[in-house]
């Protein structure tokens, strides 16, 4: 998982920082997007295999993630748009 409460309560701060003079109106988007297939060594982990759900298994019996699920979190009323998470 790459995304921890942390990047949450980063994007209520930023939503904080932006209210001006008028009440920000959220959405809150979740999308699965396609991403590459590729496996890669940090020097401590294999990252690019899919570990949800898969915790006990390890190494080359995973199969390759293809696919990620994206929060986003945009403004009704304002430009901007706030990577949330992805899993």
């Amino acid at each position: 998982m790459n995304t921890s409460d942390k990047n949450f309560s980063r994007v209520c701060l930023m939503l904080e920082q932006l209210e001006g003079d008028y009440k920000l109106l959220c959405n809150l988007v979740v999308d699965e997007m396609a991403i590459r297939q590729r496996v890669e060594l940090d020097g401590e982990q294999m990252h690019g295999y899919v570990d949800i759900c898969n915790s006990s298994k390890k190494g080359d019996c995973l199969p390759e993630a293809k696919e990620t699920l994206v929060f986003l979190v945009t403004t009704i009323n304002g430009p901007f748009k706030i990577p949330a998470g992805y899993f």
